[in-house]
């Protein structure tokens, strides 16, 4: 079942269907909607819920390269950070980058519409795109709804935080971006404020802002990392320890932690120090990754392993 929200009532179809003996439902569709409010009450306990992202770098690599197979790796990754790796988009790019922005374009147009504007019947469309764009443009930045609203003031733009809240939610609800919240590392507890929000594919922030991803190359092999992060592990968390910031804090699916820093390169010895002595503030025993664009053969600092982002993408 495709889109099955549409329906009035289908989640008492679906709790119909699910109890008939010799049958499989598969319910697909774009929003957290089908999951929330009485269908996640109806089936609790009785369903997988699985999320599709947009490609794997290992996946975006194999078929670039059955294009391209002279590319180079830092290449690719270029190319995945300033594109993204929407399968359709990156097969349209083959066509020429004008028709597959026309593409992105639609499908960022149509899930905004559908899944945001009519669903919550959301008139005031000019606030909420200045909002969009907003977050489009703050990859890797902390933010709340209070900190955009204060922005946009200044900026002539009056919208109160909790319309901003609302927003972000229908925002992260449609699956255009995620919200990662702050981890207390020394305390081991959540922060309520100033969290971070990832856009799920580049490509949707390129034919909005109109802009060269590469221009802010770091923040989005941030974003990149992190939803890498989201399919290799159970949790994912921004860190905080006294005053400085740990990019991620991660859980996997048997309870153990880690922690990554994210830095295009390293090379200049204060910006080495500079990501390192965050991970050096955590006195655990728990692995920490220092993940670079950098070549040179994954030194360990302190016990903090500095690893090449590519070939740790490409990793099974």
């Amino acid at each position: 079942m495709d889109e099955v929200q549409n329906i009035k009532e289908f989640q008492r179809l679906v709790d119909s269907l699910y109890i008939k003996s010799n049958v499989d439902i598969y319910i697909t569709g774009s929003n957290a909607y089908m999951l929330s409010g009485e269908l996640a009450t109806l089936l609790t306990g009785r369903y997988v819920e699985i999320n599709l992202l947009p490609l794997q770098f290992t996946e975006y690599n194999d078929f670039i390269h059955t294009k391209s197979p002279n590319l180079s790796k830092i290449e690719t990754l270029a190319n995945f950070i300033h594109y993204g790796s929407v399968p359709e988009y990156v097969k349209q790019l083959q066509i020429g980058e004008k028709q597959a922005d026309l593409f992105a374009d639609s499908i960022l147009k149509t899930i905004v519409e559908k899944d945001i504007f009519q669903r919550l019947n959301i008139t005031n469309r000019h606030d909420f795109n200045k909002i969009l764009d907003f977050i489009f443009d703050s990859v890797g930045s902390y933010v709340s709804p209070r900190s955009i609203s204060d922005t946009l003031r200044s900026n002539g733009t009056v919208i109160d935080k909790q319309t901003v809240a609302k927003y972000l939610d229908a925002m992260c609800d449609a699956y255009l971006i995620y919200k990662v919240p702050r981890y207390e590392i020394q305390g081991k507890g959540l922060l309520q404020t100033l969290n971070k929000y990832y856009v799920v594919d580049p490509c949707f922030a390129k034919v909005r802002l109109k802009k060269k991803m590469l221009k802010d190359r770091s923040h989005w092999l941030e974003n990149m990392v992190y939803l890498e992060l989201v399919r290799r592990n159970k949790d994912v968390f921004i860190g905080k320890r006294n005053n400085l910031e740990v990019d991620f804090v991660v859980v996997d699916s048997d309870g153990y932690t880690a922690y990554y820093q994210v830095a295009w390169t390293t090379e200049n010895p204060e910006t080495l120090e500079r990501e390192l002595a965050s991970l050096r503030a955590i006195k655990d025993s728990n692995p920490k990754y220092l993940l670079t664009t950098d070549n040179d053969f994954n030194p360990v600092y302190d016990g903090i392993r500095k690893l090449n982002v590519i070939e740790w993408m490409l990793r099974p």
